[in-house]
């Protein structure tokens, strides 16, 4: 509970502050109106050279502001990158290791070792994964779990949309890149999956 004593140190506080705001703006008031009281009585020529010089510093002034501004959320992508692309790699390695298993002459992972590595990913897709990314997987594991008795081909095309996401995230444009495309890297009958796809 606040003692009285602390409580007229608060209000001394605030208006302390309001007080010094209203005087930053007192004297910006002032210092505008004794620049353009001598900015009225020169030359014109003076004056014109006077509204250059201004106009030039200001726009130096807004394009190292722009420039620093956009290198710091360089750097902020840049180190989020570092964290995502880890979390990224694990959820394709895992997700292929099912697709390519059987192909490889290697055994399928376990239903208790997909939970295990499900449980263990979450945590990292909240904390690091783009929203689109989350969504997209959120859609990719409930399509998985309601035709676990008969697959449902579209799952495919789903785990490739997770694909396209976690791609635009790290900021890949893939303007030339349509659907199927980064399926067909691994999957062989791809034009099969499309055609059932479209009909």
């Amino acid at each position: 509970m606040k003692t009285a004593k602390s409580s007229n140190f608060d209000k001394f506080y605030l208006l302390l502050g309001f007080a010094l705001i209203a005087g930053s703006i007192l004297l910006v008031f002032v210092f505008l109106k004794m620049f353009l009281n001598w900015f009225s009585t020169l030359e014109n020529q003076v004056a014109a050279a006077v509204v250059t010089v201004s106009v030039t510093a200001l726009l130096s002034i807004g394009s190292l502001i722009l420039s620093k501004h956009y290198e710091h959320m360089r750097d902020i992508r840049k180190e989020l990158n570092v964290k995502k692309i880890p979390v990224y790699e694990e959820l394709i390695d895992f997700s292929l290791k099912h697709q390519l298993a059987e192909r490889a002459g290697k055994k399928k992972p376990s239903e208790q070792e997909t939970i295990k590595f499900v449980a263990q990913l979450i945590p990292k897709l909240i904390i690091w994964a783009d929203e689109d990314v989350m969504k997209s997987f959120l859609s990719f594991r409930d399509t998985a779990i309601n035709n676990v008795a008969k697959p449902d081909p579209r799952i495919l095309f789903i785990f490739e949309d997770i694909l396209f996401k976690i791609r635009k995230d790290l900021g890949h444009k893939d303007k030339n890149l349509k659907k199927g495309d980064i399926l067909g890297l691994f999957v062989t009958d791809i034009k099969k999956f499309l055609s059932q796809e479209s009909s």
